[in-house]
């Protein structure tokens, strides 16, 4: 028998090698294979694009493998989206760094190079060659990755005890008011006479909308949830025609032509809560507005309401009715709730009124450094 051709050997050792994250193996969850929920990264509509980002993300190591794949592809929202999920990740992804670092160095999209500047101050801003990277990309000649560099570098310095302790106090006093959307002056001179809540901000290029919700419309048959898009002009929002009702069944498809595509959307808002603090969090800040209400304080109001939809996956807070309706019956604010998972399934979760009347199951999804409620499906006992 004659001997292979050493070089017909070595091309086999690599195919196999090619193909080892798509064999037999490969982990499934939800249903899809990782390597599918890899690709979903690339669909046109960004909240299926956002559901695959968080999925992964919950996946954690087991999904880097197949992230590698498309890290250095040819489609710029597939990179995005990978760069993007490995920042959620956070640590787990730290073997990513040297991936991340070799990334930039070819990106020629700018919006892709600010996201791994982003990501990199997520998973470790103080990792090797990361620091040295911030401080070159301070002369990139994108504004965005310019601005990234500055936040990365910002998060290598420490913070003076006292001065911490003065800005957690201030943060705690005047919370989410004091965070500067950047259109809320614009939205105050455009609803004069009308207190509102943002429940997120969405941008895309050079166009900004904003998710709002109007205080006085809880009612459970019409609760007002409102979106209003912006251009930037010579760096001022200027409003683009009237606002429409985020809860049209078309409203996704009128948010992405509003803003000009479905692609590169970034959702702006502060999300996430621990687990062992959602029960009394969801309390406080219904009770809060429940009592911000009745006394007619519609700042506070609006406040609590703001901070709220912290504990609600966008969706949730953007398109549909839930919130208010929740407000306006008092749900939120009567009697305390106990939440406990669902066995054998910990993205499931059930809880319960302390009265029993009402119980509800939802799902809970990792943002920023806590999670969100999805899926809230409450159910009254007769």
């Amino acid at each position: 028998m004659r001997p292979m051709n050493p070089a017909i050997i070595l091309f086999l050792l690599v195919a196999l090698l090619t193909l080892a994250p798509g064999c037999a193996s490969e982990p499934e969850f939800e249903g899809k294979l990782v390597s599918e929920w890899v690709n979903v990264l690339r669909h046109d509509d960004w909240t299926v694009r956002e559901h695959a980002q968080t999925t992964l993300s919950r996946i954690g190591k087991p999904a880097i493998p197949y992230m590698k794949r498309g890290l250095r592809g040819k489609d710029p929202t597939l990179r995005r989206g990978i760069v993007v999920t490995l920042g959620m990740m956070a640590e787990t992804a730290r073997e990513m760094i040297p991936w991340l670092l070799r990334q930039i160095a070819v990106e020629q999209v700018a919006n892709i190079r600010a996201e791994i500047l982003k990501s990199l101050a997520k998973i470790d801003a103080k990792a090797s060659g990361v620091p040295e990277e911030f401080k070159k990309r301070l002369r990139d000649q994108d504004a965005e990755v310019q601005d990234a560099a500055k936040a990365g570098l910002a998060k290598l310095v420490a913070p003076k005890p006292e001065k911490a302790k003065k800005k957690v106090e201030k943060d705690r006093r005047k919370g989410l008011a004091q965070q500067k959307f950047a259109l809320r002056d614009v939205l105050a001179e455009l609803m004069k006479g009308t207190s509102f809540g943002i429940a997120a901000e969405l941008e895309r290029e050079d166009r900004r909308a904003a998710i709002v919700w109007q205080l006085g419309n809880t009612e459970k048959t019409a609760p007002k949830m409102m979106a209003f898009v912006f251009e930037k002009q010579r760096e001022k929002w200027v409003a683009d025609g009237e606002g429409f009702d985020m809860l049209d069944p078309d409203a996704a498809g009128k948010l992405a032509l509003a803003l000009g595509g479905s692609d590169k959307q970034q959702v702006i808002r502060p999300c996430g809560v621990s687990k062992e603090k959602l029960s009394s969090y969801l309390g406080t800040r219904a009770q809060a507005f429940s009592k911000a209400s009745e006394e007619k304080k519609d700042a506070e109001a609006v406040l609590a309401y703001e901070e709220l939809t912290h504990a609600f996956s966008f969706r949730t807070v953007a398109f549909s009715d839930l919130l208010p309706k929740m407000l306006a019956a008092g749900t939120l604010a009567g009697s305390p709730w106990s939440f406990e998972a669902v066995k054998d399934d910990k993205n499931s979760w059930q809880g319960k009124q302390a009265e029993g009347k009402i119980t509800v199951k939802f799902e809970l999804r990792p943002c920023n450094q806590g999670f969100v409620i999805a899926n809230w499906q409450e159910k009254t006992a007769p």
